[in-house]
């Protein structure tokens, strides 16, 4: 993105791919390569920063707002960073840095408003509007910060901000946000249609707080490593996990608990704190282990911990007690860096990290300019090659973010594929199924294959993923409970856990459905309905549960109900030999009828 705004390009809104993460970051990083260069290494030194920035401006609020002791032990606190934040400080995951920036403007804007008199707060409350437009233009996730900033201005406060004060904010609001509003405008409203806005539910806000306190808290303290499979929890040192909570418990709660009755600006850190834990609770998708929506989190979590040092102790053995719980965090912070996962280009073709070199200028010697890869090579190797090498991910296995590119390589004549692992493997037993020619090339732990026929590029070209072999299309089954009758036309909603027992990942694109088959011969079959979705690819061995609506036959009788998984659009799996489970339902009159 950056690349292309330097190079005239346009200059996008949001992030590519989506209707959300405003562009700030990228045309930042545009500036850093106008001075010094596109290349990785000005991409590393501008995210650096970045996150240099971050630092400073938190150190910056905590001396201003709770005096010098607690500045310094802040930047104590930041100084050896915990993995988390240097995993998303210092990679273009999204646009968590431009996240955690507006979120330290908003803070920093409040507490400068609220400090001056009705005469001198007329620019800080129209910097703080500002501040709040371009956070949600960012991201809307600044409402954690933004919503109890304005209950703590507006409402915790007296005098209250004047109706000037309030007209030039929420002008500067306008202002800020604008690149929002205008993009929307001419794509309906788009932003607020996104799938990632879904919420977690009641159970489901329940399951995730319990969470969030238990391991995601540790997770961004550096006492759980951090893993995007939140199955996977693993502590950084013995009983890092319990220390993470002991020291936050030790340094925060009472500051927490004496906010409520006593100073004002403690209560706006600790009201950001609790709105962002709550609010993170209620999304529908939560990562335990990888709480990147909890980002902010180190704006206010380092003030209050520099405040807890800061303040006075009221004996020498409390103050050495709050000395050792920022020591622990602090080697925690240390030891989550220091003993963080590596990510080598490995064999699950889910994270590719180390050097592309190697891929790269064999594929240019090759010839090979156009390739489907998988998300993270593919658009590594396009900035990487200077796009001498186009390269776009799997259309329907991985998200594709660019189109242009997706379409160069589809309008190829004769373009690679590179693959890993059990892709690899897959790709290799389809073709050789299917009798196809293929020329196939090992560079270190990559397979690129070329010179294919157009029948085996026809499943990427149109938009359905990697084409599998046979053995692809083994299920295992876990029916659960099951109903044993429906009235005719009920809807009712059941979960069906599948099995992934072959050799090759199943994407997205593999869906759950079902068919009706009447036992008396008397009512027409049902063979096509309502489908349910794989929240994520399933690897081989691996099983998972999916909620599917069953809609009962508009004719009453006995039905044979028979679940069975569909490449969407490519075919069914029972018509490749997979297993299906079926269980039998009694479909009775309506009581309308």
């Amino acid at each position: 993105m950056a690349h292309h705004i330097l190079t005239g390009r346009g200059h996008p809104v949001f992030f590519y791919g989506a209707t959300y993460d405003g562009s700030l970051e990228p045309h930042f990083v545009a500036v850093v390569f106008a001075l010094a260069g596109a290349s990785f290494a000005t991409y590393r030194l501008a995210m650096a920063l970045l996150l240099d920035c971050i630092v400073i401006t938190i150190w910056a609020v905590t001396l201003r707002t709770f005096g010098e002791k607690a500045g310094r032990a802040a930047l104590a606190y930041l100084a050896v960073p915990p993995f988390f934040l240097l995993y998303k400080g210092l990679t273009s995951d999204g646009a968590y840095d431009a996240f955690l920036l507006s979120s330290i403007a908003i803070l920093g804007l409040a507490l400068a408003a609220d400090s001056r008199s009705s005469h001198g707060r007329l620019g800080w409350m129209t910097g703080l509007g500002i501040a709040i437009g371009i956070g949600w233009w960012v991201t809307p996730l600044t409402l954690m910060v933004t919503v109890p900033v304005l209950f703590w201005l507006f409402l915790w406060r007296a005098p209250r901000p004047l109706p000037g004060e309030i007209v030039l904010a929420s002008a500067g609001a306008v202002l800020g946000s604008s690149p929002w509003w205008i993009w929307n405008a001419r794509h309906g409203w788009a932003s607020l249609k996104a799938s990632e806005l879904g919420t977690a539910g009641i159970q489901g806000f329940a399951t995730n707080l319990i969470s969030i306190i238990g391991t995601s808290i540790p997770t961004l303290e550096g006492g759980i490593r951090s893993s995007p499979d939140p199955r996977k929890i693993e502590e950084t040192l013995p009983a890092s996990q319990s220390l993470a909570l002991i020291a936050l418990a030790i340094l925060l709660v009472p500051i927490l608990v004496g906010a409520l009755r006593k100073e004002r600006r403690r209560l706006l850190f600790g009201l950001v704190l609790v709105t962002a834990v709550v609010a993170a609770s209620c999304s529908g998708r939560l990562n335990a282990t990888e709480p990147r929506f909890l980002f902010a989190y180190y704006a206010v979590s380092a003030a209050l911990v520099g405040f807890s040092i800061g303040q006075p102790a009221r004996n020498g053995w409390e103050r050495l007690l709050r000395l050792a719980a920022l020591g622990v965090l602090i080697v925690l912070h240390g030891a989550s860096a220091l003993t963080a996962r590596d990510v080598p280009v490995v064999s699950n073709d889910k994270e590719v990290g180390g050097s592309l070199d190697l891929l790269r200028k064999q594929l240019e010697s090759a010839g090979l300019s156009r390739v489907y890869a998988n998300y993270w090579t593919a658009y590594r190797l396009s900035f990487e090659s200077g796009e001498k090498i186009i390269a776009t991910p799997f259309p329907g296995d991985d998200a594709v973010r660019y189109v242009p590119y997706r379409d160069e390589v589809d309008r190829a004549p004769s373009p690679g594929v590179v693959l890993l692992g059990e892709r690899d493997a897959c790709f290799g037993e389809y073709l050789r199924e299917n009798a196809m020619p293929y020329r196939r090339q090992r560079i270190g732990e990559f397979a690129v294959y070329s010179r294919l026929p157009p029948a085996a590029l026809a499943s990427l070209r149109g938009g359905l993923g990697l084409p599998l072999p046979v053995r692809a299309y083994r299920v295992g089954w876990n029916l659960g409970l099951q109903p044993e009758s429906l009235a005719v036309g009920q809807w009712k909603r059941v979960r069906v856990e599948v099995i992934n027992r072959g050799p090759c990942v199943w994407s997205q694109l593999i869906h759950l459905g079902y068919h009706w088959w009447p036992l008396d011969k008397t009512a027409p079959a049902v063979f096509d309905g309502p489908r349910g979705f794989l929240p994520d690819l399933l690897r081989p061995g691996d099983a998972v549960t999916i909620p599917i609506e069953l809609h009962a036959p508009d004719r009453p009788g006995r039905y044979r109900l028979e679940y069975d998984l569909v490449h969407e659009n490519v075919v069914w799996f029972s018509n490749k030999g997979g297993q299906t489970a079926s269980v039998e339902i009694q479909v009775v009159p309506s009581r309308k009828s």
